[in-house]
């Protein structure tokens, strides 16, 4: 299958991530246990992925290494220019794009024709927060216009500034129960029961609202085609991640950073205190 890409702005230049190279720099993630847990929902010769913000697209190369189909997006071309990890493997499968102006996936016929490309299954990881507020309605577009009927989206979204050598990386700041209204206000709706299945195995982020919580979501009045399995293997999955939250509260090195959360949530309900991000 030839994929190719159709938009306006095919470099998102005026990004800070694109000014200063950071994470589209570094980044390579992969994550066996969230493939396992995928593959358990979607078997590999129905599973189609998109990776917005790919970064070094090790997910994308992942999901085609275990037999599924994805095609991953960055805003930034330091990777494609450095030919940086998957981008010499893979290039077929990653393209670069402005998320935030609209974009199509096509596939290409050898006739010269071009299918819109759909998804069942849309991740961004660690990619919402280097959006500006004003920006996060045209990717919500970009994602309602690939997601398929019955498709879930997941991702991580930080809570934390990240600035690098002066240049501010995280552009939007605020904890979950913003982001769940903002999406439901932009056409999207929340599925806990998605979060609960993966628990702490999504690719990024923790099932808490830390300094990098994980959200899944789908389009508004969808249902997802398979939330009966879902809300089955979360059941199943309930005792293990009680387990899990445990193990995760009696680290001794989560507990500053969580004190620390907590005492600026009260802070800012207090006369005078410093707004915290919701």
């Amino acid at each position: 299958m030839k994929i190719c890409i159709e938009t306006e702005k095919p470099i998102a230049f005026d990004s800070p991530d694109h000014i200063q190279p950071h994470g589209t720099a570094e980044n390579n993630t992969t994550k066996a246990l969230f493939n396992q847990k995928l593959f358990r929902l979607f078997p590999a010769a129905e599973l189609r992925l998109l990776d917005i913000g790919c970064s070094g697209g090790g997910l994308v190369k992942s999901i085609i290494d275990d037999g599924g189909f994805a095609v991953g997006i960055e805003g930034s071309d330091y990777s494609l220019r450095h030919q940086r990890a998957e981008w010499a493997t893979i290039p077929q499968y990653l393209f670069t794009a402005d998320a935030t102006v609209p974009f199509q996936l096509y596939q290409a016929g050898e006739s010269g024709e071009r299918l819109p490309i759909t998804f069942n299954v849309i991740t961004a990881w660690e990619f919402f927060e280097h959006i500006t507020e004003a920006g996060i309605s045209g990717v919500v577009e970009n994602l309602l216009r690939h997601l398929a009927v019955h498709g879930i989206i997941m991702a991580s979204i930080a809570t934390f500034p990240d600035v690098v050598n002066g240049v501010v990386l995280h552009q939007t700041l605020h904890m979950k129960p913003w982001w769940i209204r903002t999406f439901e206000r932009l056409g999207l709706q929340h599925q806990p029961d998605v979060e609960t299945y993966f628990g702490f195995n999504m690719l990024n982020g923790l099932p808490l609202n830390d300094a990098s919580f994980t959200i899944a979501l789908s389009r508004r009045g969808d249902s997802l085609a398979n939330l009966d399995r879902i809300r089955a293997l979360a059941q199943a999955e309930r005792l293990g991640l009680a387990w899990a939250y445990t193990k995760w509260y009696a680290n001794p090195r989560h507990w500053k950073r969580h004190a620390w959360y907590l005492k600026r949530s009260v802070e800012s309900h207090l006369p005078g205190g410093r707004p915290f991000p919701y």
